[in-house]
């Protein structure tokens, strides 16, 4: 499942999420300043900003909402598919 790490009033989180939705896909929303287990992931990986979209456990995309906005529904898949090894 796509994973996208959010925090509170980010219009980018948000602007990610519809993003997703537009296309259909389903994801878990992650709240870092919400979740603990989350932060740690998030701080462990050495990220700085939100959003950030993942696919078990690694990185979708680079650039946060712009990032995700730049593929298409069939670029999103075929990252998918490379990660799911």
């Amino acid at each position: 499942m796509i994973k996208v790490y959010v925090s509170n009033s980010c219009p980018y989180c948000t602007r990610a999420k519809s993003y997703l939705d537009s296309l259909g896909f389903e994801y878990e929303s992650l709240n870092i300043q919400q979740d603990n287990k989350a932060r740690d992931f998030f701080v462990k990986g050495g990220f700085r900003t939100v959003p950030q979209v993942f696919f078990n456990d690694k990185l979708l995309c680079e650039g946060g909402s712009d990032g995700l906005a730049q593929m298409s529904k069939e670029q999103i898949q075929g990252r998918i598919k490379q990660l799911e090894n």
